[in-house]
């Protein structure tokens, strides 16, 4: 084995078997850290439809951090601190850059279910579902894909974990509330 002198990130040459195997003739098993390839199904209320989602890449992050960085200006007569914030458009870039496909179906005028091909992009199927789908739809997707991406979460103030405590504790008051009324009824 031979060390790089350099010091570039520690990095060492080693001589060795291009089969990967080692002195004893055994294949380590490696992990591959150039990029990974994994794939989240999403399913939608029914349970037969579907959008596929992939955890972000560090090139993916990177493209959703600019898409959604913060202006910050500051008064300095006054020191006041202006930031603003565009939570559909974060919410929306999240989707948009994670979302890799789907499978939908459509009711035709006629009545007939059509598949809908997938088209990304500003003007794809995809966008033209998103600005028309149910809130609750892309609030759970939108959560399904922050849960995919641990790195949010470590990006969460407590003030924003106080914000989503506070909403799936009025989340479940209302759905106490709502399955009272159906037993009820």
């Amino acid at each position: 084995m031979i060390t790089d002198t350099n010091g570039l990130l520690g990095a060492q040459i080693i001589n060795q078997d291009p089969s990967g195997a080692d002195a004893t003739g055994e294949v380590p098993a490696y992990e591959n850290y150039f990029g990974f390839e994994e794939t989240v199904k999403f399913y939608l209320p029914d349970g037969k439809q579907w959008i596929s989602f992939k955890p972000m890449n560090e090139g993916e992050r990177s493209a959703y951090e600019s898409k959604t960085q913060r202006d910050i200006s500051f008064n300095r007569k006054t020191d006041d601190a202006k930031i603003s914030i565009d939570t559909s458009k974060d919410r929306h870039a999240l989707i948009m850059q994670s979302v890799t496909g789907w499978f939908m179906m459509q009711r035709m005028p006629d009545g007939n279910w059509t598949q809908v091909a997938y088209s990304s992009g500003a003007g794809g199927t995809f966008a033209q579902w998103l600005a028309r789908a149910n809130p609750k739809i892309v609030n759970d997707l939108y959560l399904a894909i922050q849960r995919a991406n641990p790195w949010m979460n470590n990006e969460m103030t407590s003030e924003m974990i106080r914000e989503e405590i506070k909403r799936l504790e009025e989340l479940l008051s209302d759905t106490i509330k709502r399955e009272e009324q159906q037993k009820n009824s």
